[in-house]
This record gives structure tokens, C-alpha cells and sequence, in this order.
């Protein structure tokens, strides 16, 4: 199921690849909110040592941007501090935000952004982050944002990281190749559909320890630090379709 047609997504892939500076992304942002149907996108380059953005670009109200870079809100910003942990965040499930987290989230609505959100982080072999957040119509019902979310998920991580390799690549920095044998990814395909340890490795004619060998070396080359964060990566770097 996609959202858009497929001539128009593979059309938004092509330009995806064609970013040359903070103009055409920001052009670019502007299509992908048009042909979403979104009220905005966002995408950012993280900066893991003083836990702020290197880069921002988007179609968020300019006050917000000014505010939010003024007053240093990556600090306690609950999408940022997840993004950092390469989490990806439907805005609505956010249930264990402290206070000073919360009063951020009501003040993203009060600047016309939101509620209805979600942030996906997108991260190469060589550690680099960046975000891509979209936000739902402020008339868009919970119910339908969560159904399309589900599909915005994929299409969008798939372009966004697309845009976060052509971001790299205008800075000068080609993220490194990885490698992973057929063992590797089809270890990982096997815990992305739910197999523990031991079943893994008899499918795979494994002893566990093998078994568990060759996730631990998966993890290491796609800088995961769980399964989860392992199956992601792998998704994103295109080694496994989910």
C-alpha cells in the first residue's frame, strides 16, 4: 500500500538524489508535504557532541526555529533525545515524558505544529544521524494519522535517507561501505520475523553460539546496540525488506 502513486513517489525518489543545497531541500521538503497532504517536514542533521542540530531545514513557522535555536530546546527536547538513541516516535505515544519534556511537546501546538507527529531517525554505517519529522493537518483525526503513519513510516525513511546520504555527500563525507554475508542478513531477516536464538539456529544449522556470533558481529558493523536498533539499520541501509 502507498500513499501516492508510484510515478510520483519514484519521481520524489529521483529528486531526493538531486539535493544540492539548503534551497533545493528545502524545495524539495516543500513537495513532500504537498504531495502528503502534511502540514510540515522537517529534517535535521544531528550533532551527538553538543546536543543540538548542525543543520535544520523545514517548513516549521520561522519563530519556532528562532525560539527553538535560542533557547537551546534540543537540551530537553524528548524527539531529539530519542532520535539520538536512533528511535524511531509516534508524537502520541510519547507516555513517560517528564514535565519540562511535556511543556516542549504543547508548546510545538501552540507554534502550529502538531499534535498529530511522528520523527524518524535516519543513520548511516559511519554513525551520522539525521531526522526526518512530519506532522499531520491540525484537522486530521488521531485515528486515520495512526493508520497512515504506518505507511508514511516506510516511505518516508526510504527517502529519507536518500536525502541523508545526498546530505553527507554536499559536505564531503561518503559514508563507508558495509559488509554483511548472506549468513548476516539472513540471521537478522530471521529475528526481524520474531525467531529467538535457538531457533534461529537450528533453521540456519547453527550451534547457538554461532548463532549468536554472527548477530553480535551484525550489531558491531551496523552500530546497533540491540536487535532492534540492528533490524532498523539493516532496514535502512537496504540489506532487508520487513
Amino acid at each position: 500500500m502507498n500513499l501516492i502513486d508510484e510515478k510520483k513517489y519514484s519521481e520524489l525518489e529521483q529528486a531526493a538524489k538531486q539535493l544540492k543545497d539548503e534551497e533545493t531541500m528545502l524545495q524539495f521538503l516543500i513537495l513532500m508535504r504537498e504531495a502528503y497532504d502534511l502540514q510540515h517536514v522537517f529534517f535535521g542533521i544531528l550533532d551527538k557532541v553538543s546536543g543540538s542540530f548542525a543543520k535544520m531545514c523545514g517548513t516549521y513557522p520561522a519563530k519556532w526555529r528562532d525560539y527553538y535555536e535560542r533557547h537551546r530546546l534540543s537540551l530537553v527536547d524528548p524527539l531529539f533525545k530519542r532520535s539520538i538513541l536512533q528511535t524511531p516516535v509516534l508524537w502520541e505515544k510519547m507516555d513517560d515524558l517528564s514535565s519540562e519534556e511535556a511543556a516542549l511537546m504543547k508548546m510545538r501546538t501552540e507554534y502550529g505544529i502538531g499534535p498529530h507527529g511522528m520523527t524518524i531517525p535516519l543513520v548511516s554505517s559511519d554513525g551520522n544521524i539525521s531526522v526526518l519529522s512530519l506532522t499531520a493537518k491540525t484537522d486530521s483525526n488521531a485515528d486515520s494519522w495512526m493508520k497512515r503513519a504506518q505507511v508514511l513510516f516506510k516511505e518516508f525513511r526510504d527517502i529519507g535517507m536518500i536525502m541523508h546520504t545526498a546530505y553527507l555527500q554536499q559536505v564531503g563525507v561518503q559514508p563507508p561501505k558495509v559488509e554483511l554475508s548472506a549468513r548476516h542478513i539472513d540471521c537478522i531477516r530471521m529475528i526481524g520475523h520474531g525467531m529467538g536464538i535457538t531457533e534461529l539456529a537450528q533453521f540456519q544449522g547453527l550451534t547457538e553460539k554461532s548463532a549468536k556470533n554472527y548477530i553480535k558481529e551484525a550489531r558491531k558493523r551496523l552500530r546497533a546496540r540491540n536487535n532492534a536498533q540492528l533490524l532498523y539499520n539493516a532496514i535502512q541501509l537496504g540489506f532487508i525488506e520487513m
